[in-house]
């Protein structure tokens, strides 16, 4: 696990209390979900799915988004926690190199 020690914090009523898992699907699109996906504690988005200029439908905020590492990165709010999903060989490699060199401090 990375970090080897996780900042796991134990679970209460007022700490993630519902969240909306929202994927790229054109499905959504004119539904005008966006206020009710917003109303939830945690917004999970899938890959790069885009919310500007789909906010009535969408929402406007996401506090985790899932990516494959190849993925870009630099598009990628402040506020968003970014959970990569590593599946292929050169996945592992990406992520390994990002863990010795690219983000040594």
């Amino acid at each position: 696990m990375v970090p080897p020690i996780p900042d796991v914090l134990e679970s209460r009523p007022d700490r993630c209390r519902t969240c909306a898992v929202v994927g790229n699907s054109g499905n959504l699109r004119r539904a005008r979900y966006g206020p009710l996906i917003d109303f939830h504690d945690i917004i999970i988005r899938m890959n790069e799915g885009q919310t500007k200029g789909f906010e009535a439908d969408v929402g406007t905020r996401t506090t985790h988004r899932i990516m494959y590492p190849e993925s870009s990165v630099e598009s990628i709010e402040n506020t968003t926690h970014l959970v990569l999903a590593p599946f292929k060989t050169i996945d592992f490699v990406w992520l390994m190199e990002a863990l010795t060199t690219r983000f040594k401090e």
